[in-house]
């Protein structure tokens, strides 16, 4: 994934392992799974950095991962047949996003854009999907 500027960096270190799983358990939603499911999303996830102004998806594309906003802050929007944006939300640090949309298996319906330099946990989509299938049934 690059983004418009091609400056997105995926960081992999393995430091970040216990923040991560920090950051996944402090999600409501995740709660209640083990530690040992905790620890499999986020050795799973990647840390991606991203540039001002620089596209994380864009509107129509397949829904590919989970996302956490570590640093920094990120737009959801629209452009309209004119060519006008509408921010939709700003995901804020320690904020999460494309909860559901992993769950449905649908594409974006919106574009997200770094807002400022920004650095986001990206968990794979079925990764996330069969962690969570194997704590609360099928999806």
């Amino acid at each position: 994934m690059t983004g418009i500027t091609g400056r997105v960096y995926v960081i992999r270190q393995m430091d970040n392992l216990t923040e991560t799983a920090v950051e996944l358990q402090k999600i409501p939603c995740l709660s209640g799974l083990s530690g040992e499911d905790i620890n499999t999303l986020a050795r799973s996830a990647e840390l991606r950095r991203y540039s001002r102004n620089d596209t994380v998806f864009e509107d129509s594309e397949p829904v590919k991962s989970f996302f956490i906003v570590r640093k920094g802050s990120i737009k959801l929007c629209k452009t309209s047949d004119e060519g006008r944006e509408f921010i939709v939300k700003v995901i804020k640090e320690g904020d999460h996003f494309c909860f559901v949309p992993v769950f449905i298996r649908s594409t974006h319906q919106v574009s997200s854009i770094a807002a400022e330099e920004s650095t986001l946990v990206t968990i794979p989509a079925e990764i996330f999907r069969k962690v969570l299938a194997e704590n609360i049934g099928p999806m």
